[in-house]
């Protein structure tokens, strides 16, 4: 599974609303926003993906959900390769969360959560987001020549997890 961009617009936004936000961190997060995921499409297309969604208000674990459920597959994600924005871990930490997050955790169940996961990475998994990235699966023979072209468009892609022949999914460190 590759990930097109870093996850915490939820929480940023409404940081942000509460006056909560640096400049920076916030600036970085609208220029994600502002990014268009046309050119990412067409080059997982051109990479041979087999399934493919955008990260919205379900969070990126609840589209994720989407993707692998009622399939004979799962899903082993590692969570340090999921790219955040700066300064969402700790508005989390510090108990900012956007209006959808509590609905959103209740996905948390859908999955098996490695006991050494942090707890605030596991808040991030489930931020709503607005204009998130794309996530995607690709043929792992491909999957590294797919990242480089994303990044070479400009994105901050991330391999995150890796397909299983089980129906396990699996949130790991």
């Amino acid at each position: 599974f590759i990930l097109t961009k870093p996850l915490g617009t939820g929480v940023l936004l409404a940081g942000a609303m509460r006056g909560e936000v640096n400049g920076m961190n916030l600036k970085s997060c609208l220029s994600a926003m502002d990014q268009s995921n046309a050119a990412a499409a067409k080059i997982f297309i051109a990479s041979g993906a087999t399934s493919m969604t955008d990260v919205t208000g379900f969070g990126f674990l609840g589209h994720l959900w989407e993707m692998v459920r009622g399939s004979q597959f799962g899903v082993r994600l590692n969570t340090s390769s999921i790219p955040v924005f700066d300064g969402v871990t700790e508005l989390i930490a510090n108990g900012t969360t956007s209006s959808l997050q509590e609905s959103n955790e209740s996905v948390l169940q859908e999955f098996v959560i490695d006991s050494r996961v942090d707890t605030t990475k596991l808040r991030v998994l489930v931020d709503p987001q607005t204009s998130g990235g794309l996530l995607a699966s690709v043929p792992e023979d491909v999957a590294q020549d797919c990242l480089k072209k994303l990044q070479d468009a400009g994105y901050s892609a991330s391999i995150v997890g890796h397909v299983v022949d089980s129906a396990e999914r699996v949130v790991e460190p």
